[in-house]
């Protein structure tokens, strides 16, 4: 995660051990400050980039379907929108209940047809709320090490009866879920494009389903007529320059 080493850590192990050869590995190379550029001085130019569709077409990745699904405002929601702070409109657009509903509809849909699936929200509260709203696990940076194994075993497990996982940014990386096919995104940071590639990342292993156009799908919920709709074309664009369309 050569993208990552710029935190202090890193960058003493980086400018004080010599070595004859340094090589940085990541799958996003991206970042919402300029400090990509300074990787040619600490470690060296980039080499090589593949292109994340000729690896689908070759069967190294999941062929991903993407889509933007816009979620009206209810008139309650939206007055309180347009009455509050920045804080609490995030909260408004995150809570909204044609989000809810539309989750609902996803998880039903997807659960139904075999698929694993998880949730994503950056903000804690929400996706807890969701979680109990439809009675499935949750997992967020508050459970422990154990409890967190417990529920991903389960998770990964054929046939187990936990089909969809909620989860805060904790699942954004370094986390194995391979059997996962569908990420349904209902928050994210801002417009942050390396989580988004990241969040895309946990369905990319390849999947069953050879002869069909997608094995694999990444839903982006957005709160229409709210800043929510700014924040995602943002985070879009590195995906984008990957050769992703969001329908």
């Amino acid at each position: 995660e050569v993208h990552l080493s710029f935190a202090d850590k890193f960058w003493q192990v980086l400018n004080v051990v010599n070595a004859h050869c340094k090589l940085g590995l990541t799958a996003t190379l991206v970042r919402e400050d300029d400090k990509i550029s300074e990787l040619k001085n600490l470690i060296g130019p980039k080499l090589y980039e593949a292109d994340w569709q000729d690896l689908a077409n070759q069967g190294y990745l999941a062929r991903v379907q993407c889509v933007e699904v816009w979620c009206p405002m209810t008139p309650l929601f939206m007055k309180a929108y347009l009455e509050n702070n920045a804080r609490q409109k995030k909260d408004l657009w995150i809570m909204n209940p044609n989000k809810l509903a539309a989750v609902e509809f996803l998880v039903h849909y997807w659960e139904a047809q075999g698929n694993k699936i998880i949730v994503f929200s950056d903000d804690l509260r929400p996706i807890v709320a969701y979680s109990d709203r439809m009675g499935r696990r949750c997992m967020t940076g508050d459970d422990d090490a154990q409890t967190r194994e417990e529920v991903l075993l389960k998770f990964r497990t054929p046939n187990s009866d936990v089909k969809t996982l909620f989860m805060s940014s904790v699942g954004d990386a370094a986390i194995d879920l391979p059997d996962a096919s569908v990420i349904i995104q209902i928050s994210s940071n801002f417009g942050s494009r390396q989580k988004e590639a990241q969040r895309l990342g946990r369905i990319l292993r390849p999947k069953p389903g050879a002869n069909t156009r997608f094995n694999a799908h990444f839903y982006t919920l957005v709160s229409q007529d709210t800043q929510e709709m700014y924040y995602s074309t943002k985070r879009q664009r590195y995906l984008v320059d990957q050769g992703y369309a969001f329908k």
